[in-house]
């Protein structure tokens, strides 16, 4: 059997590449959540725990949360504590590098000089992963999926909104590699042929002609940006197939 996974350095596969923002306790759960909320992809878990507690539920929150960041399924994590909790986060991080060398940093709220510092800096590292996991493509991918469904559902505003939101989480990433690259330019087809068949399926067909056009000319646009070291003969089957869609559509 053969599927489409995630070598990790550990040797384990994973069938998802989350960036993991793990906070120490309940102190630093909304620092987290404020870190993930600010990159693409990032997932937090909420952490009740950590702090009054006696030696043996210490122990297994230790096990429980390296164990998270142990998990196949996530590609790093960026561990969040406050310096005052049961649960220390050097010490976690020391639990995680037994279990697993995939990346990880660590942000400690008080030596950061403060949540909003913590935050900077939780963002930074989480961001680094982030592209070098090349998650904004995912999750670009995620909301066009997303707004493909609400567009059957009769919501066209509200799907034309998540393809633009999509648009926007690749431009933010800022494609360098040539894999980057790629994806960004195989996403913008995709968004042209889901705004303009959004509208097409609500009867708002000069709306469809109109974002055709307006993608179109941006394909254009990324085109001559220089993607010639790119092997797109493959990709320009698929470029026919997307004009071909556009031509019934409108």
């Amino acid at each position: 059997m053969k599927f489409k996974g995630y070598r990790r350095p550990d040797g384990k596969i994973g069938i998802r590449n989350h960036v993991l923002i793990l906070p120490c306790s309940l102190c630093a759960s909304e620092t987290a959540r404020f870190i993930a909320s600010q990159v693409p992809g990032a997932v937090y878990i909420p952490n009740q725990g950590g702090c009054a507690i006696s030696a043996a539920d210490l122990e297994m929150t230790f096990k429980v949360l390296s164990g998270f960041a142990a998990n196949p399924n996530v590609y790093g994590t960026v561990v969040v504590g406050n310096n005052c909790e049961g649960v220390q986060a050097h010490l976690l991080v020391e639990r995680i590098k037994a279990l697993t060398n995939k990346p990880l940093e660590c942000v400690v709220i008080r030596d950061a000089g403060g949540t909003i510092k913590a935050v900077e800096l939780g963002v930074k590292y989480a961001m680094k992963m982030s592209q070098e996991a090349d998650l904004p493509a995912f999750s670009a991918l995620a909301r066009i999926y997303e707004a493909q469904a609400i567009g059957r559902t009769g919501a066209p505003e509200t799907a034309i909104s998540q393809v633009d939101t999509a648009l926007y989480i690749m431009e933010s990433s800022k494609p360098k590699t040539r894999n980057e690259k790629f994806n960004a330019l195989l996403l913008y087809y995709l968004a042209l042929e889901t705004k303009a068949q959004i509208c097409h399926e609500a009867g708002r067909y000069k709306e469809a002609y109109d974002y055709s056009m307006q993608h179109l000319e941006r394909l254009k646009q990324e085109e001559r940006k220089g993607y010639d070291d790119m092997d797109l003969n493959g990709f320009k089957t698929e470029r026919l197939v997307v004009y071909l869609k556009l031509a019934n559509i409108c």
